[in-house]
């Protein structure tokens, strides 16, 4: 077998609880880092002391593994593969310290970009650079979003009409880019022709470095003329994370991850090995085990050693995130927003709150 892959972790996050997730997701780099044999974690980086020495005594790395200056990490180091863990106003800088440090790949942490022109500006920096990117959509693995997407392209529930889903307490941005790509992931990750949106952005409410609505709306529009609306704030009655609704049925995807099909032939619930979040631990299949974004990095690795372009490549994630940052623009000016967007300097709710 060939040398692994020398991987840092930028972002350790507070660990602890929920370790894996939430406000410690650098601990899921980490843990895929350990688990593959293809990879080796090396050390970490992260502002706060007491974090970053939680971690590498996590993995039993040495004493001078923990770093709080993630550019004297890079430079000392020269890692294969960076993962870059933390808010994303900082993902810019750091991906760009990355490529100067003479990384081969990147894996950024979702949300990508804050606008578009920085999302086209580090997807072309890694292109030039030769760098692959992959960005954490990670559900794009999970069985219960294959199987749903299998269906619906397979014309269970004939031309899809509206994908529709909302998200308690959360906005388009922080969460809602999971959901918007697994509408695009659904749909075939066919193009999109323009966007709608509308938003409550008092500046009051904060978060994750950067202001979040109170509630906001996403309506788009794909090639195919299948509507998809996204509520960031509240989500709709009933137990599905995401219902499809087509000419001829309806597919649910429930938090369980069992989807429910009804159509001509009547009410189907059909068992997958996921949830949404994540594989089942009972799971009889290999590829499903183990952390949340395995087959992930499997996916990624692959393409660094000249495979097929993951799924979750940075160009893929910035047609995801153009759809939030169109909803957000597309609620500043009131009016639609073509696909491609022109343009795009900052963060639209930056310029709401002031």
């Amino acid at each position: 077998m060939s040398t692994p892959y020398r991987c840092v972790v930028i972002g350790t996050g507070r660990g602890g609880e929920n370790r894996g997730g939430a406000h410690s997701i650098g601990y899921a780099h980490g843990n895929n880092y350990t688990m593959s044999p293809r990879t080796e974690l090396v050390a970490a980086a992260d502002l706060v002391p007491e974090h970053v020495q939680r971690f590498t005594d996590n993995y039993e790395l040495p004493a001078d593994a923990a770093y709080v200056d993630y550019r004297k990490m890079l430079d000392e180091l020269k890692p294969d593969i960076v993962s870059i863990a933390t808010y994303v106003g900082t993902h810019a800088e750091m991906l760009d310290a990355s490529i100067d440090a003479g990384a081969k790949g990147i894996f950024c942490e979702k949300p990508f970009c804050q606008s578009m022109d920085e999302g086209r500006q580090m997807v072309a920096a890694c292109d030039a650079a030769g760098v692959k990117l992959v960005v954490n959509h990670y559900r794009r693995t999970l069985d219960a979003f294959i199987q749903a997407r299998d269906l619906v392209q397979g014309g269970a529930i004939g031309q899809s009409v509206l994908f529709l889903s909302g998200i308690d307490g959360w906005d388009l941005m922080e969460w809602g880019t999971h959901w918007l790509d697994m509408y695009r992931f659904l749909a075939g990750d066919q193009p999109v022709d323009w966007v709608m949106g509308q938003g409550e952005i008092t500046g009051k409410k904060t978060g994750y470095g950067h202001v979040m609505e109170e509630h906001a709306l996403a309506y788009f529009k794909f090639a195919d003329g299948t509507r998809g609306v996204l509520e960031g704030g509240e989500a709709p009655h009933g137990e599905a994370a995401i219902r499809l609704i087509g000419t001829e049925g309806i597919l649910e995807i429930m938090n369980s991850g069992t989807l429910v099909l009804t159509n001509a032939k009547g009410r189907q619930e059909i068992k997958t090995s996921s949830t949404i979040h994540g594989p089942l631990a009972e799971s009889n299949d290999p590829k499903l085990k183990g952390n949340q974004t395995e087959t992930l990095l499997d996916s990624f690795l692959n393409w660094m050693e000249g495979g097929p372009e993951s799924g979750c490549s940075g160009r893929n994630a910035l047609a995801s995130s153009e759809l939030y940052l169109a909803a957000y623009e597309s609620a500043l000016s009131s009016g639609k927003i073509q696909i491609p967007m022109e343009a795009q300097a900052d963060f639209p709710p930056n310029r709401r709150a002031a």
